[in-house]
C-alpha cells in the first residue's frame, strides 16, 4: 500500500523547470529502464518537499493509463527513499477510483455547505455503487483552513509550505505517524 494524499488542485507556476511530468510520462511509454534516474534528474525541491514539475498540457494527464501511473508509483515507491508519497489527482485521470485503491490513505478536502455535503454523498453512492467501498473507508474528510494566493512563480510553494496550510498538513501527518 502506498501512502497518498488527494487534494484539491493546487496551479504551481514555475519559472525555469528544464523537465515536466509530460516528459517522465513519455519515459514511460518508451518503457525505459532508466525511469528512476530520469525522475532524479527532474525533481525540484522546496525545502524538505520534493515534487515534479506539472505536466505541460491537461491532455497528457487524460491520456495516461491506468498502467502508466501504476508503473510510476511503483517505482517510486520501490526505487528511490521516499516515506511519503502525495498524488494531487483529480477527475482527468484514468481509472482514478483503482488509483485510489492503491493508497493507504486518502484526505478528501471538504467544505460546510450545502452543496459539497451533496456532492460528498454522491460520491459515496457511486463509490458503493462500482463496488469500491474499501477506498471510502481510507477517506478521511479535512477541513483546510482557507488558502488565499499571496505570491506567484518560483516562490509559491515555498510560501505556501510555510503558510497555515502548510501547518495544517504537518500536523495531520505527525498525528498519522502517532497512531
Amino acid at each position: 500500500m502506498h501512502e497518498c494524499w488527494i487534494y484539491g488542485r493546487i496551479d504551481i507556476t514555475l519559472v525555469s523547470c528544464k523537465s515536466l511530468l509530460s516528459d517522465l510520462i513519455y519515459y514511460i511509454r518508451q518503457e525505459n529502464s532508466n525511469l528512476i534516474f530520469k525522475l532524479n534528474s527532474m525533481i525540484q525541491s522546496v525545502n524538505n518537499l520534493d515534487y515534479l514539475p506539472p505536466v505541460l498540457s491537461p491532455m497528457d494527464i487524460r491520456a495516461t493509463t491506468y498502467e502508466e501511473w501504476v508503473r510510476l508509483i511503483n517505482e517510486i515507491v520501490q526505487n528511490s527513499s521516499y516515506e511519503v508519497l502525495l498524488l494531487d489527482l483529480g477527475d482527468g485521470v484514468d481509472d482514478l477510483y483503482h488509483i485510489m485503491d492503491l493508497c493507504r490513505h486518502i484526505y478528501m478536502p471538504v467544505l460546510k455547505d450545502a452543496v459539497s455535503a451533496a456532492k460528498i454523498k454522491q460520491f459515496e453512492n457511486l463509490m458503493q455503487m462500482w463496488d469500491l467501498t474499501p477506498v471510502l473507508s481510507k477517506i478521511e474528510q479535512v477541513k483546510p483552513p482557507f488558502h488565499g494566493c499571496f505570491a506567484n512563480g518560483e516562490y509559491y510553494a515555498e510560501q505556501l509550505m510555510w503558510s497555515e496550510l502548510g501547518d495544517y498538513v504537518r500536523t495531520i501527518l505527525r498525528k498519522r505517524d502517532t497512531t
